[in-house]
């Protein structure tokens, strides 16, 4: 090897050994202060970002709340406006039935006028004055009987008829809920068919009269037994009617009970012929 060859490679070793020792040096002397601001730095921004994503996440979660709750009380709002508008049909229903009653009652008397004085007439020719006293005793506890009845059984319609109207509104909740309650409105359609259906027969038997004929004295005991037993199978007729419609009631809420909703009283225990 020549001696310039030898002069070049001592060089170059020099060289390489002097960019190693600078490089070596560059992380050996850094300030320990430039390092540890380097990773406050980043711990920072680590930081931040956690915020900002918490930030976001809280944001969203508001924003479900509040779409949630106004979609509660959309629902709330609806199931409110439901329920008034059952309440005014109810009440609609019951001045309507109780009219219907007042006009048949008056009808029946401008109907009944005529047969009510041949009646009167009659009873006069009848010369035993106890059976006389008798006759016209029963004649006014007739019609006292038939007016107390359908009231009465009005009443206990109108009590069915609101139950009718609450179960409605369970059914309304339900519905909402997302509850199947497919079963429940068929009740409901029966119960109310069966409400209409003796709300017809009491408003025909309260514009029902039942006037004695008086023919003679021999067949005045038969007369009488026949009109008081018309009017007793009548009113029982309308009876089952009122009872039939609490049954169809309290079919909803078995059906209600099915699905899991709590029954109800119905307020129509007292519903009993008297």
């Amino acid at each position: 090897m020549t001696e310039r060859e030898k002069y070049t490679i001592v060089a170059i070793v020099k060289s390489s050994s002097f960019f190693i020792v600078i490089f070596f040096l560059s992380f050996t002397l850094t300030p320990p202060t430039v390092v540890a601001q380097t990773k406050s730095a980043t711990l920072k921004e680590q930081r931040q970002n956690v915020i900002e994503k918490r930030q976001e996440q809280k944001e969203i979660i508001q924003d479900r709340r509040a779409e949630t709750k106004e979609r509660v009380l959309e629902k709330r709002a609806e199931v409110k406006e439901t329920r008034t508008e059952m309440r005014a049909s109810i009440l609609e229903r019951k001045e309507a039935l109780r009219e219907e009653i007042q006009l048949k009652r008056e009808h029946a008397r401008q109907e009944f006028k005529e047969k009510r004085e041949a009646f009167k007439q009659k009873v006069e020719e009848i010369k035993d004055e106890r059976k006389k006293a008798t006759v016209q005793r029963l004649d006014t506890k007739l019609s006292a009987v038939n007016t107390n009845r359908t009231d009465r059984m009005s009443g206990h319609l109108e009590r069915i008829s609101s139950t009718l109207t609450s179960l409605k509104e369970r059914v309304s909740k339900a519905k909402t809920a997302g509850k199947d309650t497919s079963a429940v409105e068929t009740a409901i359609s029966m119960a109310e068919s069966a409400i209409a259906q003796a709300q017809t027969l009491i408003a025909e038997q309260a514009g029902k009269e039942y006037v004695i004929t008086v023919e003679n004295e021999a067949t005045l005991r038969s007369t009488v037994g026949t009109t008081t037993s018309k009017l007793h199978t009548d009113l029982q007729a309308v009876y089952k009617a009122v009872v039939d419609a609490k049954q169809a009631v309290m079919g909803v809420i078995a059906e209600l009970a099915k699905i899991g909703h709590a029954t109800i009283k119905t307020g129509t225990e007292s519903a009993t012929q008297e």
